[in-house]
């Protein structure tokens, strides 16, 4: 029960976060006031960039760009090695906690049957995770 309600908590702050940091585009403004544009032109302005980037080849870019920036950090492996390693040790560790323990529900119970998260070989997998 406290698991799941700090889980909540913490995504509800998450989104009210993520929502002001967006929202920060769209409402504050850089140089001069007679050069800036109305929120209103900026969202739609967003909005389309992204439909035109979705619906075209630059697609290809951004899927690169999730898989090398994001998911493997590229640019941190180019600046040192051993920060990449410490980096992704932390990274992924707690991707893999949060999909196998936190959203256990919904993910691990649906894809292995006889689930239990205090049982072998799953407890081994949640502690490594967690050791990462």
């Amino acid at each position: 029960m406290f698991f799941t309600v700090s889980f909540y908590i913490s995504l509800v702050i998450f989104v009210f976060g993520l929502a002001w940091k967006v929202s920060s585009w769209f409402r504050l403004t850089l140089g001069r006031e007679e050069e800036a544009f109305k929120p209103g032109t900026r969202v739609s302005a967003a909005l389309r960039g992204i439909f035109l980037t979705l619906f075209s080849s630059k697609i290809l870019r951004l899927v690169k760009a999730l898989f090398c920036d994001i998911l493997f950090q590229s640019r941190i492996l180019r600046e040192s090695l051993l920060r990449w390693v410490m980096h992704m040790c932390l990274f992924w560790g707690f991707l893999l906690l949060l999909l196998m323990h936190a959203l256990e529900k919904t993910i691990s119970y649906p894809l292995f049957k006889d689930y239990s998260a205090t049982l072998n070989p799953f407890l081994f997998m949640r502690n490594g995770f967690g050791s990462w």
